[in-house]
Order: C-alpha cells, then structure tokens, then sequence
C-alpha cells in the first residue's frame, strides 16, 4: 500500500485549509496511528533532504511480509529537475552480496556444495600467493565471513574514473597478482573480490551464468522485475538515478554516471529499486515465518542470518553474507550497499518481523542511519494490527489556523506545526529523530498554548500573532520570533 500521496495530502488540509481529503478525514474521525507516523516520516525526509542537500530518496517499510508504505522525495535527476519515483531504479552495490550469498546456500542445501569446500575445488584456476599458509585453504564459508584473509581488491582503479571493471579473464590474472593479507579464518577483511569468486562458484556449479542463475532463481519467484545484475537498458534505463559525489570546498559536487561491475557483479553489481528490495524483505519475514520456503529453507534462512563472525568487541557480526548489528531494541540484519554517487540500506529486524529500505542518489547520504530512525520510530505501534489501525483525535477546527512552517530570520533553521493526535505540535528542522524531538501543546486560552508533557521543554510557552486582518503570521517560542512563511 502506498501512502506517498495520501500523506502529502494530508498535510496540505491542515496547511492549506479544508480540503475534501481533510473533511473526509474529519467524518471518519481522524487518522490511524499507522497513517499519523508515516505523515510525520515524510515531513522529516523532505526536510533531511533539504538540509542535508540530498537530491532525493527513495524509501519502502515492511512489517509482517507486507508492504506498509513506499516513499520517494527529491530528484532523480538535478539538471533535468526530474522527481525520483518509487519505481527508480538505483545501483545498490554491496546489497548484491545477500543474493549471491543466497544462491550459494540454495546450491550447498540442494547438495552441489560444502560451506567448507575449499575455493579451489570448483575453481581449479584460483591461485593466490598464500603469505599465511598456515591458516590452510581457503573455504567458500570463509568467503561468505570475510574471513579468507584475501584482498578487499585486486589492483586497479576501477571504482574511479571510467569504472572500468575487470571481466573474468582479467580477475583471473589479478587474482594471481595479489597475496593474501592473513592467514585463514583468523581475521576480518571486508572483500569484494570474495565475493566475485562466489559468484563464479554460483556458475560453476549450477552451468549457469551468475546473472542467469540469480534471475531464474530468485529475482522471477519474488517477481522483482525492477531488477537487474547489470546496468539495465531499454525502458528500465530511463529510471536509473543520476548520482552525485560528496561535494567539494567550493560547494560543487559532480553528476556519476556508473557501468556495470562486470566480474564483481556478484559483490556489488545490481540495480534496483526500494519496492523490489521491500519485496525481498517481505519474503524472508514470510520464510521465517513459515510461510513461504520455496525459496530456501527458513531454518537456512535463520543460518545466514546468525553471527558466524563476531567484531567490534561483539557489537556487531557477519552471518552468512548478511551484517548483523546489536542496536537498542534487538539485533538488525541486512547490507548496504555504496556505488560511486549513490548509497542504500536495507535492515531487518526479525524478531519484529520489520523491515526499512533506503536508497539515496548521493555519496554524503546516511541511507543506514535514516533506516535505523524509522525502525525505532515504528517499532512499538507496529507490534499489534489494532495499534497501529486506531483512529487518532481530530484537530479542533480553530487550531488549524497556526498550522504551516515559520522561519526565523538570525539563528536559522524551520520550525512546523503541525497536528499530532489532535493536538497542535511543533517539530524543528533540521532534526535527527523526528519521532522523540517534536512537542505537543495544549490551549491555554486563543493564540497562547504551553507545552503538554513534562520533561525539559516543561512550562514552555508557544504565543501566536495575527497580522491587521487576524491571519496567523506569527509565533514566539523560547524567546525567539517565528515568522510564518508557508501554510
């Protein structure tokens, strides 16, 4: 279900007055929680993208193998002014691991290979100095761990410049160039090039090009046809985001245009877009759950998605291709993923049977903290089906006058008020975490509230001003004058 357009609308009643959206809201007696927080959500990313100088973002949630809600903001592209829309399709890198990672484990339970299989046996050609040969051979379970002791890379500059990607032959001759870094299994070492040899494993064994195999396997059962193991062409390709570098001390920040990863298409070389990876997440809830294992056996599911690899003084860990992080609340899992000019997330928390992804268009985003926010932010109400369907209080039809942004003219920033559960509420901007720092207020008497719960804005008084015509144009909050600048 999506709400991009409900939501908007919702906001544009109480900041642009009675619409039909706002007097069918008001007979139906108001907004559910579910619909009230993701109003909120959208308000704040239009703003983090603002302030951050994000072009755009595009977001999906899934709870209980459902998709709540997908979201796009900003532009997909900034000279041509184009909207991102929730079909764009970006380059998600590193997000590619966990399905090589899956198809892997799809051919070690069909019986075609051992996680302690050494590397060598499928692929006779892979020679490496080996510097630590007393760790032993290196395994695909190794692979999988970023435990092998190889490389991140092998030599080259190909995620720079023309993004010229080594093909097989190519890879094949690097490999031999390089030496492993440790010795097996006894360090952690974040590879790309483990990855691009599991993917020649997934050919190997299965006869099937990579690309193939993770097409018919699983990208065609979960019906993900937004996406794509190379650089898309044809209709698709009018839907690639234009990414943008982190931008430079004269504020100037270049347009990317990223190839395909050719031989490191198994560690980093899809493309897609957040409704199709809320369609991956939404599978694994239904797996875990019993529900749909056509894919993979959830109790192998639930293997990939143990810690395998522990680091970081055990706050955090690698499973089977998926990154585990201990955050307040539980254990998240899932991948990011960084293409030159774009970055994603995808986290899950299993326990909760809840999912967020984030994809963004430029290199200073922060995809995995946006993700985490909005896990935390819908956690509690998306516990019980009643909770987050319960109807929310109205706004008495007076306060909707101090609804709007105002701005202040020395210290910067934005404030809005808007409507919370029937009451009127104020959130600054920029903000990190919209959900724990807005306020609400209650009535004192017409145009002066005070805030409605105790903790350190207790006492604080918000004082509204009218202009000739007694049209709001003004507050004053914490001593400071807010002009209206947009109802």
């Amino acid at each position: 279900m999506n709400f991009g357009k409900l939501m908007l609308l919702f906001f544009a009643q109480f900041c642009l007055g009675a619409s039909l959206l706002g007097e069918e809201q008001a007979e139906a007696g108001g907004l559910s929680v579910l619909e009230q927080q993701l109003a909120l959500t959208e308000l704040w990313l239009d703003a983090k993208c603002a302030y951050d100088e994000i072009p755009g973002m595009s977001l999906a949630l899934v709870k209980s193998g459902e998709v709540l809600w997908t979201h796009a903001v900003g532009l997909s592209d900034v000279a041509q002014k184009k909207p991102l829309e929730s079909d764009s399709i970006f380059c998600v890198a590193s997000i590619s691991k966990l399905f090589t990672a899956l198809a892997v484990m799809q051919l070690r339970d069909a019986g075609q290979l051992g996680l302690d299989d050494p590397v060598v046996e499928h692929l006779p050609w892979f020679e490496i100095g080996q510097v630590h040969s007393e760790g032993g051979k290196i395994t695909i379970r190794s692979l999988l761990t970023h435990s092998s002791g190889l490389p991140r890379e092998i030599k080259g500059s190909y995620w720079t410049g023309d993004f010229d990607f080594p093909d097989e032959e190519e890879l094949k001759k690097g490999i031999g160039e390089r030496s492993t870094l440790y010795a097996h299994q006894r360090k952690y070492q974040y590879s790309n090039l483990g990855f691009s040899l599991l993917g020649a494993i997934v050919e190997k064994v299965s006869g099937k090009p990579y690309a193939i195999y993770v097409q018919e396997k699983i990208l065609i059962p979960l019906e993900m046809g937004s996406t794509f193991m190379e650089r898309p062409a044809g209709e698709a390709r009018e839907r690639i985001v234009v990414g943008y570098t982190i931008k430079n001390r004269a504020g100037e920040r270049a347009a990317i245009d990223f190839r395909s990863a050719e031989a490191f298409t198994a560690a980093a070389g899809m493309w897609s877009t957040a409704a199709d990876l809320a369609k991956f997440s939404a599978w694994q809830q239904r797996a875990l759950a019993g529900e749909k294992q056509d894919l993979l056996d959830a109790n192998t599911l639930r293997e990939m998605q143990r810690p395998h690899w522990m680091g970081g003084n055990w706050g955090w860990a690698r499973g089977l291709g998926f990154y585990l992080d201990k955050v307040e609340g539980g254990v998240l899992v899932g991948h990011g993923g960084v293409c030159p000019g774009q970055k994603s997330q995808l986290w899950s928390q299993p326990e909760e049977r809840l999912a967020v992804i984030v994809l963004a268009n430029a290199a200073s985003a922060d995809p995995g903290g946006v993700a985490k926010v909005i896990l935390r932010g819908f956690r509690q109400i998306l516990r019980t089906r009643s909770g987050r369907e319960r109807k929310v209080g109205v706004m008495e039809e007076g306060h909707r006058d101090y609804l709007g942004t105002y701005h202040r003219k020395i210290r910067g920033g934005e404030l809005e008020v808007f409507a919370w559960g029937g009451k009127l509420a104020t959130l600054y901007f920029p903000s990190d975490n919209p959900f724990e720092d807005f306020s609400t207020f209650k009535e004192l008497e017409k145009d002066h509230f005070r805030h409605h719960y105790s903790n350190q804005w207790a006492g604080q008084l918000l004082d509204f001003g009218r202009d000739e015509e007694g049209v709001v144009s003004t507050l004053i909050r914490s001593g400071c004058l807010w002009k209206k600048v947009k109802n």
